[in-house]
């Protein structure tokens, strides 16, 4: 494949055509945005990152790469509603309260 020949110009090409013919193939996006990171279009990759969140937000590597270019790009405000999964947010337990430690006590 284009990607591994590091034919950055061909693979880009070639995951328009991924996209476009799966626009719900979350993979596609991910490899669409390292793409473009290479080619040093950092609006693409963040814009690709996000579809491939969208498409799939239960896979941690799509928000990790979708937090990497949200902090290149400065978008610091945007990246605590990436950090966390939707389910992880959900069933997050309550921290409890710490309690005053006594010597002695068990």
């Amino acid at each position: 494949m284009a990607v591994r020949s590091e034919k950055w110009n061909d693979a880009h090409a070639r995951l328009q055509q991924v996209t476009s013919a799966a626009p719900d193939y979350a993979p596609g996006w991910s490899l669409a945005g390292l793409v473009a990171q290479k080619l040093d279009a950092p609006e693409q990759a963040l814009a690709a990152f996000q579809k491939a969140v969208a498409a799939d937000p239960q896979t941690p590597a799509h928000r990790y790469l979708l937090l990497e270019a949200q902090s290149k790009a400065g978008l610091w405000e945007a990246a605590p509603d990436n950090a966390v999964l939707p389910a992880q947010a959900d069933a997050a337990p309550p921290v409890p309260a710490p309690r005053p430690h006594r010597r002695g006590a068990p």
